[in-house]
């Protein structure tokens, strides 16, 4: 059954998170889906993949690039895992349909803002009513805690 976290980030930001989960990931052999809702959230994405860090950058692609197979990481609009990722991510709160074709989703959130709690808690609610089980991650001070309290 696939594996669903949710991350709820309240001390940092998701470009502080981001870059170590993606090569965490990419380290375990894995390809990623990185679903967006938004054009413009995804843009961004695209250009910090390629310079969070003047000495590094995480290997990825668009799903309207011509390599996007040839990369680990695809970006995309659209729920349709054409990469034949093992791990679903999204910040944006992208609901897939196809829960089944991942090992793993992560979900990333704000939990700062209470309409993007809000709506990560209906998500999460989804998730179970179709018989998944549900990881909840809060960040605090310490790091992160494994939690059954939203």
């Amino acid at each position: 059954m696939t594996e669903i976290n949710f991350y709820n980030i309240t001390k940092s930001s998701v470009e502080k998170l981001l870059p170590r989960l993606l090569e965490k990931i990419l380290q375990e052999g894995s390809n990623i889906s990185f679903l967006f809702k938004n054009i413009e959230v995804l843009q961004y994405m695209d250009d910090f993949l390629w310079t969070y860090k003047k000495e590094s950058f995480i290997p990825h692609s668009t799903d309207d690039s011509m390599y996007y197979n040839s990369q680990p990481i695809l970006l995309s609009l659209k729920d349709e895992n054409i990469n034949n990722a093992d791990v679903l991510v999204t910040i944006e709160g992208f609901l897939t349909e196809n829960i089944n074709k991942y090992m793993k989703i992560i979900d990333i959130f704000d939990g700062n803002d209470k309409e993007i709690f809000e709506d990560a808690l209906v998500r999460i609610e989804k998730i179970k009513n179709k018989g998944y089980k549900v990881s909840y991650w809060k960040q605090d001070d310490s790091g992160w805690k494994k939690t059954e309290q939203y």
